[in-house]
């Protein structure tokens, strides 16, 4: 499994009136990369990661558990999507280098 930090964190933007700081939406920003329309998906691979992009914009941590598929699904996209900027470096990294945690079944007594 790995664990992904869904913690939202500032970038700095140009506007007209100089630089602002605005939100980046990790959560939202996983959900568009699952459904980018470069990665060319098919109706059932939309329906297989509706599921994914539920639980991940439904959960209320800071930290989410992926099982190793799904990170691969999401680690594929990040890799096979062009038109990344600088205000997603963090972003990218947070999915590129996502950490590996072993997980333990606990066994009811």
């Amino acid at each position: 499994m790995r664990r992904l930090n869904l913690k939202d964190y500032t970038v700095t933007v140009k506007t007209p009136q100089g630089s602002k700081e605005i939100p980046y939406l990790v959560r939202d920003a996983i959900v568009e990369l699952l459904f980018h329309p470069q990665l060319q998906l098919t109706a059932v691979e939309v329906l297989k990661r509706d599921e994914l992009a539920s639980k991940i914009a439904s959960n209320l941590t800071d930290d989410f558990l992926i099982e190793e598929a799904d990170y691969q699904k999401l680690k594929q996209a990040c890799k096979k999507i062009n038109g990344f900027s600088r205000k997603d470096v963090q972003f990218v990294k947070r999915i590129l280098l996502a950490q590996e945690v072993e997980v333990e079944v606990k066994k009811n007594a």
